[in-house]
């Protein structure tokens, strides 16, 4: 059978002929779930197609087309599923849109699938040989897994050393993330906690030294993730991880992911908000005791990215220009901000994407961005990392991930950074 697997994206990361990709190429990727889905293919023949890296095509012979979708492309999918419908082809859409606004695709002559497109694979498969789809497909939310074939959804404008890893199914990040989470959006609060030694043999497999672990929060469940790091550090990986505030409660399992091979943590939005910048703008102590917290895995040769999400109410003003004073000194490496807005109090929030534009004033989202990414400042923090974290991790992650997060800025994509 064969399949076409379509990976849609926003305008502004949307490939132009003629034009290079959008972004910078060590923060382009291919869409995870496919890859999942590459490894669970058999006997059929997959073809796979990156709205961030090509045109798509819907000529190719086929006999099913797969469409994943994140949030707000519902115009995007109308458009292409009425093409590949004109060309008599049955279409199943999978993602976040199709498992939380259905209903907005109702209209459409497309199967959709609610929850994960892994628990559903066999039979949706088996019944798109047969011809017969239905409209809908619920998943279990038990939480399932397949590995990441990331060699067949390898493309030439995407990063070659992208590697990524799960060993927790499941959602675990701050509860104002849960709505914008695929995780908890698939399977609730339930987790997957997968066998050690099925983790090891496909950290084996892995042929790149650098591998992104995919987990919320490493300092949720420090008794597993000990074990885990225990049992791969002799396979001479290094590691980038989320982790949430918890991870200062315990140095000594900072110490052992220092020596298991991380060497980037990025702190989730659970470690700062615009609540703590103002504590730190207030308050010199508590200034202090986050300042500290940076030290301690900055002491382990450890470099710190830091993840914030601003939920903004209607009429709502920050001065980002007072706030920035309070994120340079904490000496983070790497700053991802998100922006969420709503028109009405009462209205869902939505991701409020706001580019870079020459002039900028302080009542803009990006100010804190283009700050923290001016080359000036990239350039004053390069002076103290190689004495904090060596010389390696300076050139090795800092350098390239700044200046990829730099490019992003600049090209107006909204996250990352």
């Amino acid at each position: 059978m064969k399949i076409l697997a379509l990976s849609l994206a926003d305008d502004r990361r949307r490939f132009e002929r003629g034009f290079p990709p959008k972004g910078a190429r060590l923060l382009l990727n291919p869409d995870l779930e496919i890859a999942q889905l590459f490894s669970l293919a058999g006997t059929d023949e997959l073809t796979y197609q990156d709205e961030k890296a090509e045109v798509i095509d819907l000529k190719v012979p086929t006999d099913l087309i797969l469409i994943s979708a994140d949030f707000w492309q519902e115009s995007r999918i109308r458009e292409v599923v009425f093409q590949a419908s004109d060309r008599g082809k049955p279409v199943v859409i999978f993602g976040p849109v199709a498992s939380t606004r259905g209903h907005e695709l109702a209209g459409i002559p497309a199967t959709t699938v609610r929850g994960s497109i892994l628990s559903v694979w066999s039979e949706l498969r088996a019944d798109a040989a047969a011809g017969r789809l239905k409209k809908t497909y619920q998943a279990a939310p038990e939480p399932s897994y397949a590995p990441f074939d990331l060699e067949a959804v390898a493309k030439p404008a995407f990063d070659p050393g992208f590697q990524s890893l799960r060993a927790i199914v499941g959602c675990r990040c701050p509860p104002r993330l849960k709505p914008f989470c695929r995780q908890h959006l698939y399977h609730g609060d339930r987790l997957l906690k997968r066998d050690l030694k099925e983790l090891t043999t496909e950290v084996l497999r892995l042929r790149r030294k650098h591998v992104y672990l995919l987990d919320e929060d490493v300092a949720l469940d420090p008794d597993f993730y000990q074990e885990f790091f225990s049992r791969v550090w002799r396979l001479k990986r290094e590691w980038t991880v989320l982790a949430g505030e918890r991870i200062f409660d315990n140095p000594r399992y900072v110490r052992l992911l220092a020596k298991a091979g991380v060497r980037v943590v990025s702190l989730n939005e659970s470690w700062l908000d615009l609540a703590r910048l103002n504590r730190i703008l207030a308050r010199r102590s508590f200034a202090r005791q986050m300042r500290n917290q940076i030290r301690l895995l900055h002491r382990q040769r450890l470099l710190v990215g830091c993840r914030i999400s601003l939920f903004l109410e209607p009429g709502q003003k920050i001065d980002y220009g007072v706030s920035y004073r309070a994120i340079e000194p904490l000496s983070v490496d790497f700053l991802q901000v998100r922006f969420f807005a709503r028109e009405e109090p009462d209205a869902p929030f939505s991701p409020l994407f706001v580019p870079y534009q020459p002039g900028l004033t302080q009542d803009r989202p990006t100010w804190w961005k283009s700050c923290f990414y001016g080359l000036g400042a990239i350039a004053r923090r390069s002076l103290r990392r190689p004495i904090r974290v060596g010389f390696y991790s300076t050139f090795r992650y800092y350098y390239p991930r700044s200046f990829a997060y730099r490019q992003n800025l600049l090209e107006g994509i909204g996250y990352p950074p």
